[in-house]
């Protein structure tokens, strides 16, 4: 078992698709780790719409590419067509990078990373400020909101 670091984001009906994005991988991985849910602008592609994005990591056994294969089902579920040669440069209603993998569980993958979809949301777990632009997301009967970093798992109820 190998612990996964993913950045997620989307810019069409972002709400939806990473909520329903995060409960699928809480019912297929068991917990997850989420930081923060943040608000940014679109990076190497022009649009009007704004991403939302979040760093996610969870365990999985399995390898690096069935893991992507799965995401990427994921993502043309959602409706991404992942052979537009253009896919990169357009807006998506989901997106999902594995950034890295390790056999143990820290947040120094992600603060590796120069990514400024993955800096916007370590930055809002660190600085915790009232004005960075934290979205609360409700995932099953649960709501994310605040600058916390907070644990996901769809299989909830009085025995867990």
């Amino acid at each position: 078992m190998a612990w996964y670091y993913l950045s997620l984001g989307s810019n069409i009906q972002p709400e939806t698709h990473l909520a329903q994005t995060l409960f699928t991988f809480s019912q297929e991985f068991g917990p997850l780790l989420v930081l923060p849910v943040v608000r940014t602008q679109p990076c190497n592609m022009k649009s009007a719409h704004a991403f939302l994005n979040t760093l996610v990591i969870l365990r999985s056994g399995l390898d690096w590419q069935p893991l992507k294969q799965y995401f990427n089902r994921l993502e043309e579920k959602a409706g991404r067509d992942r052979n537009d040669p253009e896919r990169a440069t357009k807006d998506r209603p989901l997106d999902i990078d594995i950034v890295a993998q390790s056999l143990q569980l820290s947040l120094s993958p992600f603060q590796s990373s120069s990514e400024p979809y993955c800096l916007a949301s370590l930055q809002a777990l660190h600085e915790q400020q009232p004005d960075t632009p934290c979205v609360p997301l409700q995932i099953g009967k649960k709501k994310l909101t605040g600058h916390s970093a907070a644990t996901v798992h769809a299989h909830y109820s009085s025995g867990h």
